[in-house]
């Protein structure tokens, strides 16, 4: 059976659309706009059962886990508190409920972890200022930025507020 009210609205409201209506609709909150064109395209090349509702929403859960990892080993340089981050995200109660659930929050967050990987060579850079190796971000770093930026924002309009602190993150690095 379906998770409740939120996965049952959007997918009688947009499982079954075109993906030019979902992507021009938000009268409902319910329509994650990305995922919910994730799944409608799944339930016409699949058909309706709960496992094809929900693949958008378990793949990005389990590419958040990894991604935890990744950002965890790469901030700390310490093998032990990246497993201890992802041990902590993988059995944490809600991120396995929007892992298992068809909404796009997952979709969000991993979207926030890759925007963070590709972010993070320049809030490193602010500390290396004056130094010899200063490496910049490549354009096709940027272009990655805004894909998954977009992505993010098109998925759940709130996402702009993670990218807002990003910047006064990045802003506040370089003072």
């Amino acid at each position: 059976a379906l998770g409740g009210n939120d996965e049952n609205a959007m997918l009688m409201y947009f499982g079954y659309s075109f993906p030019e209506y979902i992507a021009t609709n938000y009268y409902d909150a319910n329509n994650h706009i990305f995922h919910s064109i994730l799944v409608g395209i799944l339930l016409k090349l699949f058909g309706v059962n709960e496992f094809v509702l929900r693949i958008p929403a378990l793949a990005a859960g389990l590419l958040s886990v990894y991604l935890i990892f990744v950002c965890a080993k790469r901030i700390t340089d310490n093998p032990i508190v990246a497993l201890g981050a992802t041990f902590l995200l993988a059995f944490n109660v809600g991120h396995i409920y929007y892992s298992t659930n068809a909404r796009g929050y997952t979709l969000t967050q991993t979207f926030a972890l890759v925007i963070f990987l590709l972010i993070l060579p320049l809030i490193n850079k602010s500390e290396k200022v004056g130094t010899e190796k200063n490496d910049d971000l490549s354009w096709l770093s940027y272009f990655w930025i805004f894909i998954f930026c977009s992505l993010g924002s098109w998925t759940i309009p709130t996402f702009g507020l993670y990218e807002g602190s990003l910047l006064v993150g990045i802003v506040f690095s370089f003072l």
